[in-house]
């Protein structure tokens, strides 16, 4: 039997960047892994749609890593967890 599924596929484009695969699938250029909060308004607005079924969904966890900083940047650090 054949395998279906992500590894059948191979890539088109590539982007470190989330918002220019998000762009690239949003213009028809074919499928982009990306987070869901990520294009949440546009599954809603039925501009994208999840492809695959849950087989092709993938657990993620996005950490930051930093050094301690001090004055502005340790400011901008503690405002950003409050978002």
């Amino acid at each position: 039997m054949a395998r279906a599924g992500p590894a059948a596929l191979a890539p088109s484009s590539a982007s470190d960047m989330a918002e220019v695969l998000k762009a690239f699938a949003l213009a028809g250029q074919g499928l982009a892994w990306l987070a869901a909060s990520c294009i949440d308004r546009e599954l809603a607005e039925g501009r994208l749609v999840r492809a695959g079924g849950p087989a092709w969904c993938l657990p993620m966890e996005i950490l930051a890593v930093r050094k301690r900083a001090s004055g502005a940047a340790q400011a901008l650090w503690e405002a950003q967890q409050n978002l």
